[in-house]
């Protein structure tokens, strides 16, 4: 299989900032919650994720963003005035995304961590 050169110059992109992405916390906040949003098949709405971390929806997508470009997330679905409404993680990278995660959980945030960063608004039963 003939890898597309975009690809590649991406993930070479991802693995240089590898740091970057991983060392922020609402940006590792962000891919955990959405890797453990299996239900929703690891999509939901900037809403949904802003208010389960505690913060402004511009911070979200601000770090959306960044993930985008990236390529680790997607836009999922768009409102009718055109605002990305839905994100989720990009199935097609799902091995970059789970190197990602291992290297968060190595080097820069553990399970509890993330778990209490999800988890601001939300009732633990």
């Amino acid at each position: 299989m003939i890898l597309d050169p975009k690809v590649k110059e991406l993930e070479r992109v991802v693995y240089a900032d590898l740091n970057f992405i991983c060392s922020n916390l609402t940006r590792a906040s962000i891919l955990h919650l959405l890797i453990k949003s299996k239900e929703t098949e690891h999509c939901l709405s900037v809403e949904e994720i802003s208010y389960r971390l505690g913060k402004n929806h511009r911070v979200i997508l601000h770090h959306l963003e960044k993930l985008l470009e990236y390529g680790i997330v997607k836009v999922v679905k768009k409102s009718k005035n055109g605002k990305r409404k839905v994100w989720g993680l990009n199935l097609e990278k799902i091995d970059l995304i789970k190197e990602i995660y291992v290297n968060i959980l190595k080097n820069f945030f553990t399970q509890a961590q993330l778990e209490k960063s999800i988890n601001v608004n939300k009732k633990v039963r």
